[in-house]
């Protein structure tokens, strides 16, 4: 995302946290109302069962808005990620349609970029659908840059299938930016 992005409104407190088994319901109601082919109940609940901070092993984490004290969080977005060896792969980056274009995809990809930095990780990378042009620019404008086309690599609602766009992000060499206040 560009500097011209604004942060999500301020009046609005937003936090993080590491997805469990008692989440799965919601990130389910998420992924549903984002995507048309989401993934599956066991899917995620594997996933969340083989969190772990070493190579081999998944994070899912959560974005969180709060809009007043002591009043229900509500899930904003996610992503799902799988930690390498100098590397992570992000899998899965869905932000509910009610908080799209407010800056929830700049505040999940920046914590991504800071947990991948803490493993250590060289390189950020992800696929994405070549049809989802809104969401390759996201991307792109975050420093992430065009490596390989994997041909038809993901299914499609009338089942045939559509190629991925596979994005790479050098982290050693983007530009540090600050993490936005949460």
């Amino acid at each position: 995302m560009s500097a011209h992005t604004p942060p999500p409104q301020s009046e609005h407190r937003f936090t993080f946290s590491r997805a469990s088994a008692e989440h799965l319901e919601a990130i389910m109601q998420l992924e549903q109302a984002a995507y048309p082919l989401p993934w599956s109940r066991n899917s995620f609940s594997a996933i969340i069962q083989q969190q772990g901070n070493n190579s081999g092993q998944y994070e899912v984490q959560l974005l969180w808005q709060q809009t007043q004290p002591h009043a229900p969080k509500n899930l904003c977005g996610y992503f799902v990620a799988l930690l390498g060896i100098e590397e992570v792969h992000l899998l899965n980056l869905a932000v509910h349609p009610q908080h799209q274009h407010k800056g929830c995809a700049r505040l999940l990809l920046q914590h991504l970029c800071n947990h991948a930095r803490q493993h250590q990780a060289q390189h950020l990378w992800l696929e994405v659908r070549q049809s989802n042009t809104r969401t390759c620019n996201i991307y792109s404008r975050f420093g992430f840059q065009t490596i390989a086309i994997r041909k038809n690599y993901y299914p499609t609602p009338t089942g045939e299938r559509e190629h991925a766009i596979v994005m790479c992000m050098n982290l050693a060499l983007a530009m540090t930016t600050k993490q936005p206040s949460l």
